[in-house]
């Protein structure tokens, strides 16, 4: 009853923020079939910063996707409801306590996401913001059912332009983990073939 209330606080604090969200929808423009790859943290504090790091790199090694939308999403806010809602996947890339060794990535998808985020210990850096908006997607009915995380041990979260160097080392084996993902999706998403011969 209390998480049904906080999240019905949540989602009209987020139509309060329409105004915000409006400005950030016009930066990208989702359709149907986009799958959105969400970078999660602040660049300015280390390791914390290797969500929307990841997501940089995918931007410059692939700016015209076929079906992703690269999107940095900074520390999290309500107003990524607003791109949830009109994706068709979800993949968030972000810095989270694994207990393993500095660089160390693991992938949660879909209700092993949803369990990893909702652990009582803290896991993700951003776990109760992104706690918020996952459960506010739920609740309005725009959670995308293909989902996943790629979560990254960090280091350091304290104030720092860089990541350190294994987090940093961690980029590429990240972006070829959000490729796969997506590479995935699309063949679920494509009619199986007929075989040659066959009548329509």
């Amino acid at each position: 009853m209390r998480e049904s209330i906080r999240l019905e606080v949540v989602i009209e604090v987020w139509r309060d923020s329409n105004r915000w969200a409006w400005r950030m929808q016009s930066r990208t423009r989702m359709t149907a079939q986009s799958i959105l790859v969400l970078g999660i943290g602040n660049a300015l504090c280390s390791d914390d910063g290797i969500g929307p790091r990841v997501v940089e790199e995918l931007e410059r090694l692939h700016p015209d996707h076929r079906v992703a939308q690269w999107m940095d999403g900074g520390t999290v806010g309500l107003a990524l409801l607003t791109h949830i809602e009109g994706c068709s996947g979800l993949i968030i890339v972000d810095a989270a306590a694994l207990d393993a060794s500095p660089g160390q990535m693991q992938v949660f998808s879909g209700e092993s996401m949803d369990r990893f985020v909702a652990m009582p210990r803290k896991r993700s850096v951003h776990e109760v913001g992104l706690a918020d908006l996952l459960g506010a997607a739920a609740l309005c009915g725009a959670l995308p059912s293909r989902r996943a995380l790629v979560a990254i041990q960090p280091a350091s979260t304290r104030l720092g332009s860089e990541p350190t160097a294994e987090v940093g080392a961690a980029i590429g084996g990240a972006c070829a983990a959000v490729l796969e993902l997506l590479d995935d999706w699309q063949k679920q998403q494509q009619p199986p073939q007929q075989p040659r011969g066959a009548r329509a």
